[in-house]
């Protein structure tokens, strides 16, 4: 089970262009921690509290034909 919580994240991307053919792609995300507490559903006499961040590295290459 993931705590999908979260609401806001940073991006960026860069392509490099090699010829009129290929080029390579970069990016980058940054998802801000967020957490969120309630009642576990198991046990009510508990609070649960989940959080999450996420950081993200990606390179992609692409070719024209």
């Amino acid at each position: 089970m993931a705590p999908g919580v979260i609401e806001d994240h940073v991006t960026a991307g860069y392509t490099y262009i090699f010829n009129n053919k290929s080029e390579i792609n970069f990016e980058v995300m940054y998802a801000l921690k967020e957490s969120v507490e309630g009642v576990n559903a198991f046990d009510p006499t508990q609070t649960i509290e989940i959080e999450m961040q996420q950081f993200e590295l990606g390179v992609s290459w692409s070719k024209k034909f």
